[in-house]
């Protein structure tokens, strides 16, 4: 089923100023609510209705994601019975990557990203509000995407099921 995306989750490969490739300016590290519109030099902050938005047209009630950065097969399902929204996806992304890495998926890491990841883990929690919490919580999937933290936009691809392809970038 073909669908078109919403422009605020659309993917340009055309550089829409400061090299961002999205309307959306999220950091992955942050709630969904956190988001913003890219509208420099300010970044308003995506309003309720924002992300009440469809995030499809026509409206699907789920919404296979993935991306080619993460480690192993992470699936990203957004899923809605009145139809998925934008709130509905950013969800999903979020929870996916801030569930922990399982000791099964750790041990399939060679021990040079290994190495990179548990750079980033201490850095996260170091700097978190509550470090003590941030590092007992432990690594998160987040983790293993090393700077890949920014939300780069959504690309429909072709499938028998509603399914986007997931860019990430690293934050400027």
């Amino acid at each position: 089923m073909a669908v078109i995306l919403h422009h605020l989750l659309t993917y340009s490969q055309y550089d829409l100023g400061n090299k961002h490739c999205s309307q959306l300016v999220w950091n992955l590290k942050l709630l969904p609510s956190e988001g913003a519109h890219y509208n420099a030099p300010t970044y308003p902050r995506l309003s309720e209705e924002d992300l009440q938005l469809p995030a499809t047209t026509p409206s699907v009630t789920s919404l296979h994601i993935i991306c080619g950065l993460f480690p192993y097969e992470w699936p990203i399902i957004a899923y809605n019975i009145a139809g998925v929204t934008i709130q509905d996806v950013l969800t999903a992304i979020y929870e996916c990557l801030h569930r922990q890495v399982s000791m099964r998926e750790w041990s399939g890491i060679c021990p040079k990203q290994r190495e990179r990841i548990r750079l980033i883990f201490d850095a996260r929690w170091r700097l978190s509000s509550d470090p003590a919490a941030a590092h007992s919580v432990g690594l998160l999937r987040l983790d293993s995407l090393l700077k890949h933290t920014m939300f780069g936009g959504l690309t429909a691809i072709p499938a028998d099921e509603p399914t986007c392809v997931l860019t990430l970038r690293i934050p400027r």
